[in-house]
């Protein structure tokens, strides 16, 4: 059912006050088809929402919203669990994607305990490439089921033709604009495999006097992210605001012989480029509690852009923009933003 000038300020983790002319809900994505087809009758651009954890919302969105995200809880489907220990696990897309994390635990499918807590949809995943602790959702994404909206058809794509890269995948690129995310098919493991490459995670292990396990990890980060990033619920905030830069050798090592206790990672399979934590960054030129129009870096956490007061998406930009500005001045690096603005969807 649609419904008119529809507030979405609660459906942003930013809180940006927000406004759609009109507004569908959709409780799964079995329900978007439809949903579509009447959004469309109303001959209006149409724009899609899930978790609103890694948005930007205008404060008027003239057309209308689907709204993907689930109230009531889903259940994934079991598609295959062989004997090489291998199980491939089907999720809708509306489901929750911390709640997805926590129901594989239960049911002793592994592989994504390092991405727990994390907000948003599963549909939202595979857009963003989700990653956290050594660990990115591609390397168990099987396979992403759409609705192509130029055709109508509901097609298929592999992990390559999502085109994963570094918090990027083809359906944050123009050719995906006409893609929804229906499911989305996972690779998972029945033994487990833990990723413990981070030093948080093996120190907070240690300090705890817990052995690794699947579930002793899962704690662990959930345990680490409530402490070192703010619930939306209690500051809005929209996670990881700044993607962590990627820049040619020669650029890290002039940087690190001005800074030497600058951090500085290898990217994975390119020996010319180094991975510069963007909260070293931001942290360095002392942007910790800067406060610009009631937007403000969190006081423990460099790489998290609060909005304690609501503020407009105006706001948020025109701060976003003085930290990229003196980070460029400072050491010649253009910080990317995680969230994106809401981008109408396009029929191709």
């Amino acid at each position: 059912m649609i419904q008119q000038d529809h507030d979405l300020s609660a459906f942003n983790t930013l809180s940006v006050p927000s406004r759609a002319l009109h507004y569908i809900h959709c409780e799964s994505a079995a329900e978007l088809p439809s949903a579509w087809a009447e959004a469309k009758a109303q001959g209006e651009s149409c724009f899609l929402l899930g978790g609103g954890s890694n948005v930007l919302l205008p404060e008027r969105i003239p057309g209308t919203v689907l709204h993907l995200c689930a109230t009531s809880v889903l259940t994934p489907q079991v598609l295959a669990d062989d004997d090489a220990g291998i199980a491939r696990v089907r999720c809708d897309a509306a489901m929750n994607w911390h709640a997805f994390v926590m129901w594989c635990g239960q049911h002793h499918f592994y592989g994504l305990e390092n991405l727990a807590l994390i907000p948003g949809t599963v549909g939202a995943a595979p857009v963003q490439n989700i990653g956290a602790y050594g660990v990115e959702v591609a390397s168990h994404i099987d396979a992403v089921h759409v609705l192509d909206l130029s055709d109508g058809e509901r097609k298929t794509l592999t992990s390559g033709m999502c085109q994963f890269a570094y918090r990027d995948s083809v359906f944050k690129r123009d050719a995906g604009r006409s893609l929804v995310i229906l499911s989305v098919d996972f690779r998972l493991q029945r033994e487990p495999a833990l990723t413990l490459t981070y030093p948080a995670l093996r120190d907070y292990l240690e300090l705890h006097g817990c052995s690794p396990s699947p579930d002793t990890l899962r704690e662990a980060v959930i345990a680490i992210r409530s402490a070192k990033l703010p619930q939306p619920e209690a500051i809005p905030n929209a996670g990881s605001f700044f993607k962590n830069p990627i820049v040619p050798l020669d650029h890290a090592e002039r940087l690190r012989a001005r800074y030497p206790d600058m951090p500085i990672y290898p990217v994975e399979g390119v020996v010319e480029q180094k991975k510069i934590p963007a909260a070293w960054l931001i942290d360095k030129a002392g942007w910790k509690s800067r406060n610009i129009d009631g937007v403000q870096v969190h006081a423990q956490q460099a790489l998290v852009v609060i909005n304690p007061l609501r503020r407009p998406l105006g706001s948020i930009l025109q701060f976003a923009q003085a930290v990229q500005e003196d980070i460029e001045q400072r050491y010649g690096i253009v910080l990317e933003m995680e969230p994106q603005p809401l981008r109408a969807l396009s029929e191709g």
